[in-house]
Formats: structure tokens, sequence, C-alpha cells
């Protein structure tokens, strides 16, 4: 029998399912966090609205004292960028993500500012001046320039940066303190008394852990998504747990056995997403939450995102804060229904994100900055 089809709208449903977007749940922060895989955290304020749009009864302070207490934890993971995660993931999800640190470091551009043979000595100090505190790039790239003054301090930091595991600590990520443009770093084996593994792990784990979070899914997409490449051999080790899927365009996707596919046609509420938000980042090919002309929309000349909202269950519109008022555009008119819904909801997100009670206005779409 061929793969079923599995149509755009029934992706879409089972996505926003997997990342807990057709519900609120009453999971606890830190099985929310197991459950994506960790959030991109490269804007410290993201995770408080992707956490508050995904679970009931959500405050700051449940993730702010897990930050505070070390039970997560802000590090350099997937993709090269920060991402927040459980204490108890950070290991697993370093040494499953430390090929594409590897792969940086190493490269020909990388290698021709600060020479290979080095690496091993300037780990080694650095693993002395972390021991028992918390460094900016910027001391430690001055503290380790003392013995290599022949490089830059930028540089002797970054090579610290590929190739240790790295965390950031408090109050980097806490909501309501003042946010440092230099977040401090430290040792995980010291930060959260855990003994890092020192073997890379196999793929297999992962690609699992992110099929429950985002399948089905192509190959392309994990990649995308993880930033490690030669997946071709772990999936095909997996093919008794696997079961494959086509979309529309006829690409093969693939799932874990037993996972559901949602109908198309059950209502999908309003929900509010931060600027990096894991539901618009898990994949290669973004269809199935985002149109290709609303993607090319959002983004901006220096590489980031507007925050956006979900309407029908895909990405409707964008929404800032402006001269005390919440601004929404959306892409395309909307039905009054939906209006109401996404007015609703911008207020109750405008509260928490705010503090204080916006008003709601639209705006021209086109007067975006980087728009004009």
């Amino acid at each position: 029998m061929p793969p079923r089809v599995v149509t755009l709208r029934e992706l879409n449903h089972t996505h926003l399912h997997r990342q807990h977007l057709l519900a609120r749940s009453s999971m606890s922060v830190g099985d929310m966090l197991s459950s994506l895989v960790g959030l991109q955290a490269q804007e410290v304020k993201d995770p408080y609205l992707a956490l508050w749009s995904r679970l009931e009864h959500f405050t700051h302070d449940d993730l702010g004292n897990m930050l505070v207490d070390r039970a997560a934890v802000r590090g350099t993971l997937m993709r090269g960028t920060v991402h927040l995660v459980t204490a108890e993931d950070y290991p697993f999800l370093f040494q499953s993500t430390y090929s594409l640190h590897l792969r940086g470091i190493n490269s020909t551009a990388s290698a021709h500012w600060m020479p290979r043979e080095h690496h091993a000595a300037i780990t080694a100090k650095s693993h002395e001046l972390l021991s028992d505190q918390s460094l900016t790039s910027l001391q430690i790239g001055e503290a380790l320039h003392v013995d290599w003054p022949d490089f830059a301090p930028s540089s002797l930091a970054r090579v610290v940066r590929f190739l240790l595991p790295l965390v950031q600590t408090p109050p980097r990520g806490v909501w309501g303190t003042k946010i440092s443009s230099r977040p401090a770093w430290t040792l995980p084996d010291q930060w959260l008394g855990i003994d890092m593994p020192r073997e890379q792990i196999a793929a297999h784990e992962m690609i699992r852990r992110y099929l429950r979070a985002f399948g089905p899914a192509s190959p392309a997409d994990v990649i995308a998504w993880s930033g490690i490449t030669n997946l071709k051999s772990p999936l095909a080790e997996m093919t008794d747990e696997l079961i494959t899927y086509l979309n529309e365009d006829g690409e093969i996707l693939y799932d874990l056995m037993g996972l559901e596919i949602l109908p198309g046609d059950i209502p999908a509420p309003v929900r509010f997403l931060p600027s990096f938000d894991n539901a618009l980042l898990g994949f290669k090919d973004r269809r199935r939450i985002i149109s290709d002309e609303a993607r090319a929309i959002i983004g901006t000349p220096n590489g980031l995102f507007a925050s956006t909202f979900l309407v029908d269950g895909f990405v409707g519109g964008v929404w800032r804060v402006m001269d005390g008022a919440l601004e929404l555009a959306s892409f395309q008119p909307l039905l009054k229904k939906h209006q109401r819904e996404v007015e609703r909801e911008a207020k109750r997100m405008a509260r928490f994100w705010t503090g204080e009670k916006l008003p709601v206005r639209w705006m021209d779409l086109w007067k975006l900055p980087g728009k004009n």
C-alpha cells in the first residue's frame, strides 16, 4: 500500500496539537519544556509568552523560579542558537548537537582566525577559569588573552563558546530583572551539579523527541530544526518504529508509529506567539503553519521576525506594543468572529506581556519596520 497522503490542514492541526496550541495544558513548566524539546530563547522574554500560550494558569515566576533554582537552563544547542531547556535535558541535547559545534569551529574560516592546535589548551584553561564563577564572553576572552596575546579576545572566547558546554546564569532570562546585554556563562558541571557525557550521542533519540513534538516531518525538517546532518543512517535503523506519509506535494514524511494524525476540521483557537517560537521554526518547509508569502512578510532586514498570532491554525498577522497600545495587523481581512477572538486574546496577552491593560489598535501591515 502506498503511504497515506496527509493534507495541509491535517498537518496543521497535528502540529498545533503536538505543540500544545490547540488547547492549553495543565502539565508543569518542566514537562512542557521537555515535551517541546526546549524553547528557542535568544530573545529572553520569548519563552514566557510561548509558555503562556500553551499552559493553563502560567505565571512569570513559574519559569523564573526554575532558572534561579537551576531546574531550567539557557544554553547554545539546536542550530547553534540559545535554547531554554530543563536541567535534565541539557546534557543529552548538548551532546546530541555537539557535531554542529565541531563543524563550525573546525571549518576553514574558523581555522583561519584560530589554528586548531591551540583548541585543547584554550579549553583546558577555560575549565580553570569557569570552575567556580560565571564570566561574560568578553571577560573570558580577555582572561585568555593574557596567555594567548597573539589572538583577539573575541576569537579566544569564540573557541570556548563552540567547544565547551556552557550555560547562562541568572539573572539572565528571569522576568522582571535587569537584563544585561552581555550574558554570563559557566560550566554546566558545577552549575547544575551534573556529569556531562563525554561521547557524542547517536541521533536516534533526538529524532524520536523531534517527531513527538513536530512530526510528521521530512529529514530536511529535522536537519533544519537541529542543525545536525547525516540522518540517513539513523532513520534507516529506525524503520521498525517509523511510519511514512506523503504530503500534498508527494514528499515523504516520517512519524513515530502510534502517534495520532488529527483531522483538519476541528476548531483552532487564536494564539499569540513570540518572535522566535518553536511552532514556526521547527521545519524547513513551514507551510503547515505559515504561508511562504506570510513568512516573507514577517522577516526583517536584520534577520529578526515580527511577533505573530494564529487565526484558524495558521499565522494570520503580526503584533507589537507601541505607544501605549497593542498594535495588530492581519495579512488578510478577517471574518468578524475571528477579529473578535483576536482582540479578546490580545487583551489577555497584553496584560501578561506588559502588566498593563492596553488598548488594542489595528494598524496597516505595511507600516511595520522594514516594510516601507
